[in-house]
């Protein structure tokens, strides 16, 4: 699952078993950005160390058990209290400008998804 909330953008899933299937009690929540990361556990300081992961496309990675990172998606939905997202993302962290254009770019290309009729209205 992908994540962008107004402290970073996140790819949640799975961290590896054993063999190297799906763990059913731990998850990894991963970022392209060690400063996403660092806001996250500032926000739930309980999920552990950032791990960084050399030649991955997410090179920093938290691994936590499953109901530490369901309560950590529970207090993000929570924690919303804007009107509007980018907004919100830029005054969290106004000089990474790089995450902004990145959430301008996903708005943007969202719009494609939307009907050329009903965007007309």
């Amino acid at each position: 699952m992908w994540l962008a909330t107004k402290y970073g953008f996140y790819s949640v899933v799975c961290a590896h078993g054993v063999h190297g299937e799906p763990s059913t009690t731990l998850m990894m929540i991963r970022a392209r950005k060690h400063a996403h990361l660092a806001a996250l556990k500032r926000f739930h300081p309980e999920l552990g160390k950032i791990k960084k992961s050399v030649g991955t496309d997410y090179p920093y990675r938290i691994i936590a058990r499953r109901d530490v990172v369901l309560l950590v998606v529970a207090r993000l939905a929570a924690d919303i209290e804007y009107k509007n997202f980018k907004n919100a993302a830029h005054d969290e962290a106004p000089g990474d400008g790089a995450y902004g254009r990145f959430l301008y770019e996903v708005w943007s290309r969202g719009l494609q998804l939307t009907p050329l009729r009903v965007r007309r209205r």
